[in-house]
């Protein structure tokens, strides 16, 4: 019975971290602006640019 109160215990905090972590999500990423081509956003101050149809983002700043 101890085991299953420890597993439990256990379980909650690990999901109550879980939900916090969550919660704050990407504050780095911000003001994406789509073009026919091309996405442009802002991630951790840097402007990046991707193609619209999928590849790797490139850094520009």
């Amino acid at each position: 019975m101890r085991q299953l109160y420890r597993t439990m215990l256990v379980a909650l905090i690990a999901g109550t971290f879980a939900l916090q972590t969550y919660a704050q999500g990407t504050q780095l990423l911000r003001q994406p602006t789509i073009s026919d081509s091309h996405i442009v956003f802002v991630y951790a101050n840097d402007l990046w640019i991707v193609p619209g149809n999928g590849g790797d983002a490139r850094r520009l700043t």
